[in-house]
């Protein structure tokens, strides 16, 4: 089935459009946020893209950036306030029809059948392509053992109907995991819907979740359908649960046991079958614990849980990544690159990247964007990369994750100092234990120095066996 994308530049609520192509049984992506709409755009491929506007004052501009992430993009205007000059540029910039609102369901079913009818193999090739990519993206690139112990149990849970919850650092790929768990499915030609408990007030999630009749409160002059209703039969990710005020917490734990919902402004219950994946970076145990999340909503959607490794943990993965990204931007800006010094790639495998592979995806296309020379040397680097390069905890994190492991351990990592060559897991726990004398064993500090999380350096203490409090009596 084709996928219809709809934008929307309403502040609250979904457009009349959105749910009558829900009511049709159509593939909707529906957004209110520009970024997101052009990050769909480019990592999906749509049959039409609907702006639904109040006005047509940045018709113009929408549909020349959206054509520059992909210049077949088919776009319908919709707007309810027109401007016949402001109609004409936009169908020059490529628009296939200017539409004024009110609209009737009948003319949009009819322009979706006729756009269909008229393009057959077009959209033919579009369903094949979006398959093969579909697939190739939800693989995930790389190989690392903690991101391909997941992706295997997606493959398990994708045809169930438990609740999965997945967390991680924001960057990691958490809608990525969620959009795989959906397309695996039997679901796949139905609903993906998805809704960020951070991005709006308290006030709102409610209405946004369960929806509201007409009149149900000041300003509700239609019926609106929620996100529970709009991904029924299909599946609806819910991003940064963590940010769920309590007591729309304690309503979505009834939604989940008795799988109904109830209209904001009504009594009547609608059963919803409606597949459920939750998401958030933060710690939801210890926000239980200080009462800021319940404990029986964390148990009802911690049935199976996916925890992202950060980009960090997954070094072995950056020369593929790398890759994948140079090769998808040198294509889609045209350029001609020939030459990447060796340095560069060293470089950014030793780098944190603290906004994991959003950062990563977002700097490689930087790189190929800016060159004119044809060449990428060390320079063309990100200002903030070149300066943890320069810095010693770049020095630290080039012992610590065992870049180059053929290499003997240098005689400051070893009591021994002897030159053998060892494994990562001893280049690892000597690079721990000496960066702990080096600041009295004070574990935060320790992770400072060597990037990497405050929960990770207390693991590893752990899993070598280091006794902190002997190591400090014996100094």
């Amino acid at each position: 089935m084709s996928k219809i994308l709809i934008y929307n530049d309403g502040n609250t609520g979904e457009s009349e459009i959105f749910q009558l192509l829900i009511e049709q049984k159509y593939s909707v992506n529906y957004t209110n946020n520009l970024p997101e709409t052009e990050k769909l755009l480019e990592t999906q491929d749509f049959s039409i893209i609907f702006l639904d506007l109040d006005t047509d004052d940045n018709a113009l501009y929408l549909i020349k950036k959206l054509k520059k992430i992909k210049a077949n993009t088919n776009i319908v205007v919709l707007s309810k306030k027109s401007n016949v000059s402001n109609a004409v540029e936009c169908m020059k910039a490529g628009a296939i029809d200017y539409i004024v609102q009110p609209f009737s369901a009948d003319k949009i079913l009819d322009l979706i059948d006729n756009f269909f009818n008229i393009v057959p193999q077009q959209l033919d090739n579009n369903i094949e392509k979006e398959k093969v990519e579909d697939y190739l993206d939800y693989k995930i690139i790389g190989a690392n053992i903690k991101l391909q112990k997941i992706l295997k149990k997606v493959q398990i849970v994708a045809n169930t109907k438990v609740s999965v919850l997945v967390t991680g650092e924001s960057g990691t790929g958490k809608e990525l995991i969620a959009r795989a768990i959906h397309n695996l499915s039997d679901r796949r030609d139905k609903p993906f819907i998805t809704f960020n408990c951070a991005a709006l007030p308290a006030n709102l999630i409610e209405s946004e979740l369960f929806g509201y009749e007409k009149g149900a409160f000041t300003g509700a002059i239609r019926t609106q359908i929620g996100k529970f209703e709009a991904a029924n039969d299909g599946t609806l990710f819910i991003d940064e649960i963590g940010d769920m005020d309590l007591a729309v917490q304690a309503k979505l734990l009834r939604v989940l046991e008795t799988r109904e919902i109830t209209r904001l402004g009504t009594t009547k219950s609608l059963k919803i079958n409606t597949r459920f994946i939750f998401a958030t970076n933060k710690e939801l145990l210890e926000l239980v614990q200080k009462n800021q999340f319940r404990e029986d909503l964390y148990y009802r959607i911690n049935v199976v849980k996916f925890e992202l490794p950060p980009l960090r943990e997954r070094r072995d993965d950056i020369p593929e990544l790398f890759k994948y990204y140079f090769k998808l931007f040198c294509k889609e800006y045209n350029k001609k690159i020939t030459y990447i010094a060796p340095d560069v790639l060293k470089t950014i495998s030793l780098y944190y990247w603290p906004g994991n592979i959003r950062q990563f995806r977002n700097v490689i296309e930087n790189l190929v964007v800016l060159n004119e020379t044809g060449k990428i040397k060390f320079e063309d680097l990100p200002e903030e990369i070149i300066k943890d390069h320069k810095s010693d905890i770049y020095e630290n994190r080039l012992e610590f994750k065992g870049y180059q492991p053929s290499l003997p351990v240098s005689n400051n990592l070893t009591d021994s100092g002897d030159t053998r060559l060892s494994t990562l897991a001893e280049i690892e726990k000597n690079a721990i234990l000496n960066t702990l004398k080096s600041v009295n064993y004070n574990r935060t500090k320790a992770a400072q120095i060597l990037n990497v999380s405050l929960r990770t350096i207390q693991r590893k203490i752990k899993e070598y066996g280091l006794e902190i409090d002997e190591l400090k009596n014996n100094n």
